[in-house]
Formats: structure tokens, C-alpha cells, sequence
């Protein structure tokens, strides 16, 4: 998913923090929830707080 994202981003910052979001949402609506590390929900949820005040 990640590599797929990097092309469209334009920046390999914003794909790589794409990917790690993707990586968790996708966790989460599948059902395992707990195949992830917490630290992984943690790394998610950074993007959206440095996007959000935008």
C-alpha cells in the first residue's frame, strides 16, 4: 500500500506516513485490531494531528 501511495504524494515523507495510516485504518476495519502494535495507532494518529490545524 505504501508503495502505491508514494507516486501519488509527491513526497516520500507523505507516503510513508500514508502508508503507516492506511496500515492502521485498514487494521482496524478488518477486524484485527490487535495484530497491530499500539506504537503503529500512536504513529497514525501524528499526521492527522500535523494536517488537521491546516
Amino acid at each position: 500500500m505504501t508503495v502505491a501511495l508514494l507516486p501519488f504524494t509527491c513526497s516520500i515523507a507523505h507516503g510513508i506516513s500514508a502508508g503507516i495510516v492506511s496500515d492502521a485504518v485498514l487494521k482496524r476495519l478488518t477486524g484485527r485490531p490487535r495484530d497491530a502494535h499500539p506504537v503503529l495507532y500512536g504513529l497514525a494518529a501524528l499526521p492527522g494531528l500535523y494536517h488537521a490545524p491546516a
